[in-house]
């Protein structure tokens, strides 16, 4: 009967060599493209944003109405893409190396000033009402193509 014979495991069974060719191929071209990504640099190049904390202190006594921000810890930052932001009470804004915001730095990175732990910059803030102030450090890729919030303080009333 042809029931036994369906049943019959004398014959060998195999892939096709034509499915085998087809996947040579599909995993030549995979590894083709994903070379071809790395030596020609689509697959990065991409800046990173640093890790840096900053600490704000405002001191509530003083009458001057200045904001100092220290960068407490963290990687080091070139000066001229670290900026403070704020909202129209912040009268300084800008590059932390550049007036109108008074900014130390203590190194270089790539023949730049950089900003290290310790540094400070002081922003002046409009005395009429420091209580809503709204302050950012952020840092801007060299392309300008990215940028990122690194530290934000806000006033009591803000």
């Amino acid at each position: 009967m042809q029931l036994q014979k369906l049943l019959s495991t004398d014959e060998e069974q195999a892939v096709s060599p034509v499915i085998g060719v087809i996947l040579m191929v599909a995993i030549t071209v995979i590894l083709a493209a994903v070379i071809a990504s790395f030596v020609l640099g689509l697959g990065g190049n991409q800046e990173v944003a640093p890790t840096a904390t900053f600490d704000f202190n405002y001191d509530t006594d003083d009458t001057s109405g200045e904001m100092t921000v220290t960068h407490t810890g963290g990687d080091n930052i070139r000066g001229d893409r670290l900026y403070i932001r704020g909202n129209d009470i912040v009268e300084d804004t800008g590059a932390w190396d550049e007036s109108p915001v008074s900014g130390d730095e203590s190194t270089e990175i790539e023949g730049e000033s950089a900003v290290t732990s310790g540094d400070s910059a002081t922003i002046d803030l409009d005395d009429s009402d420091t209580g809503t102030y709204v302050i950012r450090v952020v840092w801007e890729s060299s392309s300008g193509g990215s940028s990122s919030e690194l530290a934000s303080d806000r006033g009591p009333d803000a």
